[in-house]
């Protein structure tokens, strides 16, 4: 970082959001062998988060080249099945239309933001001789023939080469640019909290789609839960307005009795759904990433891994332009990001907002088709392949990815 043009900075790579994709996109940038600043304003002491993140094989295997998983004061819980429903529970029969399985490699891992959050900030700690972090936030930003300048709260300047945006599904970095979202709205909120099963889980994730919208259980340590209730905005402010123990008897009828009764630990957390889709992920220095980028439905807990292969694909294009002599800037990185990314953004987005659409409405016709066709999908060898695609790796590819630095 150099002082050249009186107050202003010149910077080469800067990233801004101080959230578990923007922590983690400074420590996997900074694996080219270029200084990393990280703008992470400060946020205020609140109650504690609680909420956890589901991390596919593909990007356990990144988390652990980085050093990551080595820091996590708890190892992260294995997602060993899968069992999907469309519909309330069926009395006298299993419902659980469709299943995965996986006896040697977990499909996924489910870990607590909390712990991901504080292993991120030891390794950021254990790269500060070329990672950067200004607890400041970006103000003002415009981008120049020579790079965006950026002015944050504290009145400095920065002239950077290359901004990656990871500020979240409602980025100032990318208002700021102009970069308008195609908005895909579902009318639910996503309510978040733990729970605590009565039946062992055994490991295994449940997806039940209702009429009022998807809900979905994470396994986490001994008997817990990690419950995602995606539900219309009428039905989502009747469940909060419950207490305790009405909420525990609401999900328990929700789900079924799979798990026994399930019990609410701790207090919920709900926000709006507002999925959405960006076309071009990079214009003129800025290059956006994480939600800021791609913004899907949660059902199928693939948010946070978009991010993973973002940082991932990005890297490995810094590392091609830096073979070949070019800066950190050159154009040739932004395409190779937009093409790398594109077919797995859009791909999970139409899949989780069409399932979405198709599987929360009333019971007719469709849905019946639908249960029909998974019941098929169940005993046909096409199965292994979505499993496959959900283990990550597949429809995005970089060394990274593969546990390679």
């Amino acid at each position: 970082m150099t002082d050249t043009q009186g107050k202003t900075k010149q910077l080469g790579l800067a990233v801004i959001g101080g959230g578990l994709t923007g922590k983690m996109m400074a420590l996997t940038l900074a694996q080219c062998g270029e200084p990393v600043v990280l703008f992470a304003p400060s946020v205020p002491a609140g109650r504690a988060d609680r909420r956890s993140t589901t991390i596919h094989e593909a990007g356990r295997k990144m988390l652990d080249a980085l050093g990551v998983l080595a820091c996590l004061p708890e190892t992260m819980t294995p997602i060993t099945g899968i069992s999907v429903a469309i519909g309330a529970e069926m009395p006298r029969r299993d419902d659980w239309l469709l299943s995965w399985s996986s006896d040697d490699t977990p499909m996924a891992y489910v870990v607590e933001n909390a712990h991901l959050d504080k292993a991120l900030d030891q390794k950021l700690a254990e790269h500060s001789d070329h990672i950067t972090i200004i607890s400041s936030a970006i103000i003002n930003q415009s981008d120049t023939a020579s790079g965006c300048m950026l002015q944050d709260e504290d009145d400095n300047h920065y002239l950077v080469s290359h901004v990656v945006a990871c500020d979240g599904a409602v980025s100032q970095t990318r208002e700021k640019a102009g970069v308008k979202p195609v908005n895909l709205p579902t009318g639910q909120l996503a309510i978040i909290a733990n729970l605590r099963c009565e039946i062992a889980h055994d490991n295994r994730a449940y997806q039940r789609f209702l009429e009022s919208g998807p809900l979905a259980v994470m396994p986490l340590s001994g008997n817990a839960l990690s419950l995602v209730w995606s539900v219309h905005s009428d039905k989502a402010n009747q469940l909060l307005a419950l207490d305790e123990a009405e909420f525990s008897e609401a999900v328990t009828a929700a789900f079924g009795t799979t798990l026994g009764k399930l019990k609410l630990d701790g207090t919920c957390r709900h926000f709006p759904l507002k999925p959405h889709y960006i076309r071009h992920l990079t214009t003129g220095h800025i290059t956006l990433a994480g939600d800021a980028a791609h913004a899907i439905h949660p059902l199928a807990g693939m948010g946070y891994n978009l991010a993973l292969a973002d940082a991932a694909i990005l890297l490995d294009e810094l590392k091609i332009a830096k073979k070949r002599g070019l800066t950190i800037d050159h154009l040739s990185i932004k395409k190779g990001y937009q093409r790398r990314r594109a077919a797995e953004i859009l791909a999970m987005t139409t899949a989780t907002s069409g399932l979405n659409a198709l599987l929360s409405r009333p019971k007719g016709p469709l849905g019946d088709i639908m249960a029909t066709a998974m019941a098929v999908l169940d005993k046909t060898a096409l199965k292994k392949k979505f499993r496959d695609l959900a283990m990550g790796g597949k429809l995005s590819d970089a060394p990274l990815l593969r546990g390679q630095i």
